[in-house]
């Protein structure tokens, strides 16, 4: 793995640690991660989705169309600003949001499952032991199951792939975690 997908550490000269020195995140050869779409609008985000702006210039253009001449400057005025913010606003949004390491994703790595619903930090850790017992036993027998489960944030065909990564490599091993 070039970068780390919960840091986004560069590993260009740790290829053979197996191990993030930024964060300490194992991984191997055979460790796999699916990213999910980018993530919803936050209201604690602080920046507002889209439509909102759209709204906010739709407003300032039309206050200028009807403020007419006596207040002409003031509208000018108006309309520049939020013009302003909504191109540095969107644009920095744009930009947070289209970094890898903060969509919500699920890694299959040496120590089990990671799942990061939002992005950045781990939400849940499913130890090998754990992963094996489900889908050998009665929990995790289908993908759909698994995935309402651990409410992944990756696409139904990505959690098909998952699930049956899951089962090749439990009946492999099925009491010892893979390595």
């Amino acid at each position: 793995m070039e970068t780390c997908f919960v840091c986004n550490y560069s590993h260009k000269g740790h290829l053979h640690s197996y191990e993030c020195p930024e964060c300490g995140t194992a991984y191997d050869d055979q460790t796999k991660v699916w990213f999910g779409p980018y993530t919803k609008w936050d209201p604690r985000s602080g920046s507002p989705p889209s439509f909102l702006w759209y709204a906010l210039f739709a407003i300032a253009v039309i206050t200028r169309l009807l403020v007419g001449i006596k207040y002409r400057f003031l509208a000018d005025l108006i309309i520049t600003s939020i013009t302003l913010l909504f191109i540095g606003c969107v644009t920095f949004a744009n930009k947070k949001l289209r970094r890898k390491h903060e969509l919500p994703y699920v890694a299959l790595t040496p120590i089990g499952l990671l799942v990061s619903r939002t992005g950045g930090k781990v939400s849940k850790t499913v130890g090998w032991d754990e992963i094996c017992r489900k889908v050998n036993g009665n929990g995790w027998t289908y993908p759909f199951s698994m995935n309402a489960e651990l409410k992944l944030n990756v696409t139904s065909n990505d959690v098909k792939e998952l699930h049956q990564l899951l089962v090749q490599r439990c009946s492999a091993t099925p009491i010892e975690s893979p390595r």
